[in-house]
C-alpha cells in the first residue's frame, strides 16, 4: 500500500466514524428500513386505475421512509464533507441503503459538486504537496467529473 493509499484509507475511516456519529444524532437514531424495491424511487410512475386495490400502503411508506432517511444522511454528509457525488453514493451504500436509494438521495440534495471539488482539492493540498497533475488524478480517483475538476483547477490555480 502506497503512502497515498494509506492516507486515503485513514482519512476515509476517520471521516466515516465521525459522520456516522453525526448522522445518527441528526436522525434521532431512527432505524433505517432497507426494504428492496424493484423500481427506482426517483422515477415517478403513472398511477394505475387499480392502484388503490393492489397497492400496499406499507410498501409505499417503507420506501418513502428509507428515501427520507437516505436524503437526511446525504444532507448531513454533504454539510460536513466535500464528497463527490460518487463518494456520497458509496458512503450511503456502505451505510446500508440500496444503490437506487443512494443515487436518488444524492440527486435530491442541493449539493454544489463543483464547490465540493474545490473544497476537496484544498483539503488534499493541506495534507500533501501534490503537483497539479497529481491533484487532478486524486480528484478523478475519488469520483469528481472532468468538469468539476476543471472548475476546481481554475479556482485554485488562478
Amino acid at each position: 500500500m502506497t503512502k497515498m493509499e494509506k492516507i486515503n484509507f485513514v482519512a476515509g475511516l476517520v471521516a466515516g466514524i465521525v459522520l456516522t456519529s453525526i448522522v445518527n444524532c441528526s436522525n434521532g437514531n431512527k432505524k433505517v428500513d432497507n426494504a428492496e424495491s424493484t423500481t427506482s424511487p426517483c422515477v415517478e410512475t403513472t398511477a394505475s386505475p387499480y392502484a388503490d386495490i393492489t397497492a400496499s400502503p406499507y410498501e409505499e411508506k417503507t420506501n418513502n421512509t428509507e428515501l427520507e432517511n437516505a436524503i437526511e444522511s446525504a444532507e448531513a454528509y454533504s454539510n460536513v464533507f466535500a464528497y463527490s457525488k460518487k463518494e456520497l453514493i458509496e458512503q450511503l451504500k456502505y451505510d446500508g441503503f440500496s444503490e437506487d436509494i443512494a443515487e436518488c438521495a444524492a440527486k435530491s440534495i442541493n449539493a454544489n459538486w463543483k464547490e465540493n471539488c474545490v473544497r476537496s482539492a484544498h483539503s488534499y493540498l493541506e495534507i500533501i504537496s501534490y503537483s497539479k497533475e497529481e491533484l487532478i488524478h486524486q480528484l478523478d480517483y475519488v469520483g469528481f467529473t472532468a468538469e468539476e475538476i476543471d472548475y476546481a483547477m481554475n479556482q485554485i490555480y488562478k
